[in-house]
């Protein structure tokens, strides 16, 4: 049986939104093209104007140091994050990477809503850091939920099982709050069946798994991978982090072999899995909610998430929020506040993290019209991301600015849906090329900005 919603008056339209976003993205997902539009979502009526986006300062010039040689500078991969001096220690992660001098893979965290919750737009990304740098692994995958995908692993679950939080979105506690890296945690009931495989071309080498999980009273599951079987009945106190109740359990095997988690008694608790390559390269982990805003992570423990991220070390993490805020009728300064105090869990957690902080896609409203918070809240969050030292990217002005949804809607085939918020899988690959190339490809001489409306 899966997880009931339980409609308070905040979650009403969220819920709702959620659903309808869920059904569509996936339906695109299931069948690898894109699907005829789905209805428009309610409307809530915009509040304010749109303040003018200033460009950030300009960058001082590169640190890194040339290749020893010319003939190998050629076949290096262009120096990282060039337009964007916050992004220092990222940038010398990355290009130790691509010069062969890193054996540990560079980890890149990106937490966000559906745009993030489907992984068209992050698995484009991902894909493009992976040709250029090498693939790492898919990284951060969920496990238990269904339906669920990801452009680099297969996940499937066979038999019942119960979410929390409900809805996934809430911005109010709920129980412990204790959710993991990912914001859930899924109950997998008896004789229920989980399976991970990934996707050929997703890392290099062995496959290195991380199970994240715990155990309630009762309950056992058995896991498989390759020849390698393992049950598991007890809660082991050295398989878990300070502040945080989650198990790590890790097992190796072949890239080509699936992971196969049977339930065998109660109902084991799964937060997760990780899997990377024995070889270096990137990982980006993929971290969406379905009608999430940021308060929705607020609402998590803060010791237990911040746990979780010094335990997954990334090198860089991006917060892709304000969609669903956008449609909220509250006053916009509030969410800068939100954003710093979610900022501050990221740094207690991921001290040696650089931060990138995207703004909204365009949108439009039910009668067809431009969100005119979109640009606010892409305002509020660069405003935020300036004083904390964070890299800053508008996805609406990479889109074309403001009202830019309609043309993308317009293409044939479409870039965008009529439920005037997601994009079609092409949209999304559309517009992960443009994020991917105002981060790596960007000149120093020519930082990335956002045009004035």
């Amino acid at each position: 049986m899966t997880s009931r919603h339980f409609w308070s008056r905040e979650g009403v339209a969220g819920a709702l939104r959620s659903a309808l976003s869920t059904l569509l993205l996936l339906a695109c997902a299931a069948s690898g093209a894109d699907r005829a539009p789905v209805p428009d979502l309610p409307y809530f009526p915009a509040v304010a104007r749109s303040r003018v986006l200033a460009p950030p300062p300009p960058p001082p010039a590169s640190t890194i140091a040339p290749a020893a040689h010319p003939a190998e500078e050629r076949r290096l991969p262009p120096l990282a994050f060039q337009g964007f001096p916050q992004l220092s220690r990222a940038a010398n992660a990355f290009d130790a990477l691509g010069r062969g001098l890193r054996s540990q893979p560079v980890r890149v965290l990106w937490l966000g809503d559906s745009h993030t919750a489907a992984d068209h737009l992050t698995g484009s990304v991902r894909a493009l850091l992976f040709e250029r740098f090498g693939p790492g692994g898919p990284g951060f995958l969920r496990l238990g939920l269904a339906p669920t995908r990801h452009e680099h692993a297969n996940l499937q679950r066979i038999g019942m099982a119960r979410t929390e939080p409900t809805p996934p979105s809430r911005r109010a506690p709920q129980a412990d709050g204790m959710f993991g890296l990912g914001g859930m945690r899924i109950s997998v009931l008896e004789r229920s069946e989980l399976r991970l495989k990934v996707l050929p071309g997703a890392l290099a080498g062995r496959a290195r798994h991380t199970l994240l999980y715990d155990l309630p009273a009762g309950s056992r599951f058995m896991l498989a991978l390759g020849r390698e079987r393992r049950t598991i009945s007890a809660v082991d106190p050295r398989l878990s982090r300070s502040g945080s109740p989650v198990q790590r359990l890790e097992i190796e095997g072949e890239a080509t072999d699936t992971l196969v988690i049977d339930v065998l008694a109660g109902a084991p608790r799964f937060y997760g899995a990780i899997v990377e390559g024995s070889e270096p390269g990137v990982v980006l982990d993929a971290i969406g909610i379905d009608g999430a805003r940021v308060g929705t992570a607020l609402a998590w423990d803060g010791p237990a998430f911040e746990a979780e991220l010094a335990d997954r070390r990334p090198d860089l993490f991006v917060l892709a929020f304000g969609t669903n805020e956008a449609f909220d009728g509250v006053r916009v300064d509030r969410y800068e506040g939100e954003l710093e105090r979610l900022l501050e869990r990221f740094r207690r957690g991921a001290p040696g993290a650089d931060c990138v902080i995207l703004g909204p896609p365009d949108a439009l409203t039910r009668s067809g019209t431009p969100v005119r918070r979109v640009p606010e809240i892409s305002a509020a969050y660069q405003s935020v991301a300036r004083r904390a030292g964070c890299a800053f990217i508008s996805q609406q002005e990479l889109m074309g600015g403001f009202g830019s949804f309609a043309s993308w809607a317009a293409e044939r085939p479409p870039f965008a849906f009529s439920d005037g918020l997601h994009l079609t899988r092409r949209g999304y690959q559309r517009l992960g090329a443009l994020l991917f190339g105002a981060l790596f490809d960007a000149p120093a001489s020519a930082p990335v900005s956002s045009r004035s409306r």
